[in-house]
């Protein structure tokens, strides 16, 4: 699968403000079908999500490393990861997600 094919799965995909409580983001109307969340400069991505929906048809190390080297993923914070831990304030739990670069994938 090409970058270009996972750049459309990313930016195809429904995406829903925040749990966070106050969220002005206007460019992502609440969905029921919803497999991430955004914010007004990033779209967030569970990992199982990212493994079905994105990676789909691909093992999810490779797709993460083509999405990084085409400057989608932003880096997660952690050394050699993309992944990220959400604030405490929008996930109790802090569950680990994909952030991606919504100007990046908009752009094309």
């Amino acid at each position: 699968m090409a970058e270009a094919e996972l750049r459309h799965r990313v930016a195809e995909e429904a995406y829903v403000p925040p749990r966070s409580a106050g969220c002005e983001c206007r460019a992502c109307p609440p969905r029921p079908d919803a497999i991430g969340w955004c914010d007004e400069r990033r779209n967030y991505l569970g990992i199982e999500a990212f493994r079905t929906e994105i990676a789909s048809g691909m093992p999810a190390g490779p797709a993460v490393k083509l999405l990084g080297e085409a400057a989608l993923l932003v880096p997660g914070g952690e050394q050699r990861s993309f992944q990220y831990r959400l604030p405490r304030h929008v996930d109790p739990d802090r569950a680990r997600v994909y952030r991606f670069d919504r100007q990046r994938i908009e752009r094309g």
